[in-house]
């Protein structure tokens, strides 16, 4: 039987970002922020900050991202 592909977005996890000026950037995530993060379209979001691949630090809206299995 396969086994069921668990999609939680953890600190840890490896990440792709979705869209924006970053989309198809990859790293792993290191911080969930508990509170919504404000976003320079002036929108409020629920996010997480990810350390990229080439060591640069983003802070993404949670919609933007998807794991890497």
């Amino acid at each position: 039987h396969p086994t069921p592909v668990d999609p939680t977005l953890a600190i840890g996890t490896q990440a792709r970002v979705c869209n924006g000026p970053y989309e198809g950037a990859i790293g792993h995530i290191e911080y969930l922020y508990t509170h919504q993060q404000q976003f320079s379209s002036h929108i409020r979001a629920r996010a997480v900050r990810m350390r990229l691949e080439d060591g640069m630090l983003l802070t993404v809206p949670l919609t933007s991202i998807e794991r890497i299995i």
